[in-house]
């Protein structure tokens, strides 16, 4: 069978088999990372702005426990884990 030559085809992805994507990607929204199954204490990860959350549930990632790393106000990478819905500092 020939193979179809084409640079995209939406809704075309493979769910099925390993998968390799060459070339840069720019993504204009957020990206989730979840494990195949997400259990009570799994981390799923999500990458937004200049953030990289671990959350326990992707949509609060305000959560207590919720850790993140990015680059903060002065310009640092920094680590922070949120508690009672405020980030603070976590030292690695």
């Amino acid at each position: 069978m020939d193979k179809v030559k084409v640079k995209q085809v939406d809704g075309a992805v493979d769910t099925t088999s390993k998968q390799s994507v060459s070339g840069e990607k720019t993504f204009n929204s957020p990206t989730n990372f979840s494990p195949a199954i997400l259990e009570k204490g799994v981390y799923a990860i999500r990458i937004e702005g200049s953030w990289i959350y671990w959350a326990l549930d992707l949509n609060n990632l305000n959560q207590d426990g919720n850790f993140r790393i990015g680059i903060g106000r002065e310009m640092a990478l920094i680590a922070e884990v949120s508690k009672n819905g405020i980030w603070e500092r976590y030292t690695l």
